[in-house]
């Protein structure tokens, strides 16, 4: 994942929003 010109506080928020949507399947599938 290459972006060059993005604050660091939206790259964050991006990989957040990324971490959930790996995170809730995995979770839905533990539970």
């Amino acid at each position: 994942m290459e972006v060059p010109e993005v604050p660091r506080g939206k790259r964050n928020v991006i990989l957040f929003y990324f971490a959930l949507q790996v995170y809730r399947p995995l979770k839905a599938q533990i539970i």
